[in-house]
């Protein structure tokens, strides 16, 4: 089943690493808490429920002892999510419920819209196929590249996808032709909150170590005011912080200034929600092959983290194509380990890749499946495969 997180305040968590009172620090972000923050308070509640201080795990980190349980916790944990709910209510969560918005969904921009009165808010970019070969600007290998008509004026959009539209995305590269799944854009509200770095020896203040963290509230702009978010995610730790004979609520070291956030259990699994819809999805990729080669488009679900930049390297597969915004700079306060993750680049959730491959169980293997170079045992880099909308013009 999966978590429900009650609405946060305070959706980032900088590193807390200011600078002196000359040159402040600034941390910016319009993100969801991220995977470290997330996994490090579940795992202090995995800790509270056993009847341990979450502070042994920092301990055993120090250490360098070897134990199972705590190597299972800091290790793995395959949380998938967060995603978007608009609501608490326990029925019809899949209607309310949104996942990241893939990169190639176009906003039409708003000059557009008034020359072309019927023209469609949103627009899907395909993937334009020359036999010739490629300019040479473009990077060594691709053969695809996103196509967008020089006519037109398109701004990339960032959201969320309803789920139902997000389904019929993967399986209809006309999608948007037919009944869509609302699309959700969030206007996030910043504020800045000032901080000091105390130090640990003494607990006293250090007055030259001043920093600056913008906090983002998500909002739901309806007629009669704003609603608030509610995240869902699933983990494998779910029975560990709630079991399945107990009823009621948790709570989470997820807020900001160390606020505890409320959990509840749903019985709503999106992972099984999507296994039940992957053979529909694999035979429409299939059927819409040719030419010997299997052509799909990967969608990551969740960030991940490639060492060869944007690049991923999946084995018996070649990346024809991708379109992505730029990597987000992530890091995330652990409150179990109580320290910072280190801040890497990570490709964004909702980047499309395109593959070409020759067998169908590598689709098959990668749907749900996870990939990149760090955390694929602990929810990053999770991905959905879909039928890609394939362009093809004379050279």
């Amino acid at each position: 089943m999966g978590i429900l997180i009650e609405p946060l305040d305070v959706c980032h968590f900088g590193t807390g690493t200011g600078s002196t009172a000359g040159s402040v620090h600034v941390i910016k972000s319009h993100s969801f808490p991220f995977h470290f923050t997330i996994a490090g308070a579940i795992r202090s509640e995995v800790m509270r429920r056993s009847g341990k201080d979450p502070s042994e795990l920092a301990e055993y980190i120090n250490k360098g002892e070897k134990n199972d349980e705590y190597e299972r916790l800091l290790k793995k944990g395959r949380y998938f999510g967060p995603f978007l709910l608009k609501d608490n209510k326990e029925s019809g969560i899949k209607d309310r419920l949104y996942l990241p918005l893939p990169a190639n969904i176009y906003r039409i921009s708003e000059k557009e819209k008034r020359e072309e009165k019927n023209q469609k808010e949103y627009f899907y970019a395909g993937w334009m196929k020359t036999p010739s070969i490629m300019k040479i600007d473009v990077p060594e290998g691709l053969t695809h590249f996103i196509w967008i008509d020089s006519l037109y004026r398109y701004e990339f959009s960032t959201g969320f996808l309803n789920l139902k539209g997000f389904v019929e995305y993967l399986k209809n590269p006309d999608f948007l032709d037919g009944e869509v799944g609302e699309i959700l854009h969030i206007s996030p509200v910043k504020m800045v909150r000032p901080g000091i770095k105390i130090k640990k020896e003494t607990g006293v203040a250090e007055d030259t170590y001043l920093y600056f963290e913008e906090y983002v509230y998500f909002f739901s702009r309806t007629d009669d005011g704003e609603e608030p978010y509610y995240l869902f995610i699933e983990t494998e730790f779910e029975h560990k912080i709630l079991p399945e004979n107990e009823d009621g609520e948790g709570l989470l070291p997820l807020g900001g200034e160390n606020r505890f956030v409320v959990y509840t259990r749903v019985g709503f699994s999106l992972r099984e929600y999507l296994e039940h819809v992957k053979d529909e999805v694999i035979n429409r990729i299939m059927e819409t092959s040719s030419d010997g080669e299997i052509l799909f488009n990967l969608i990551l679900l969740t960030p991940a983290c490639f060492k060869d930049g944007w690049k991923p390297m999946i084995d018996g597969v070649e990346i024809k194509g991708a379109v992505m915004e730029r990597p987000i700079k992530y890091s995330g306060w652990d409150m179990a380990t109580i320290s910072p993750a280190p801040t890497k680049n990570y490709v964004r959730e909702g980047t499309v890749f395109l593959c070409r491959t020759n067998e169908r169980a590598i689709v098959e293997g990668l749907y749900l499946g996870s990939i990149g170079d760090e955390g694929t045992e602990r929810g990053l880099g999770i991905v959905i495969p879909g039928v890609p909308k394939i362009i093809k013009k004379e050279a």
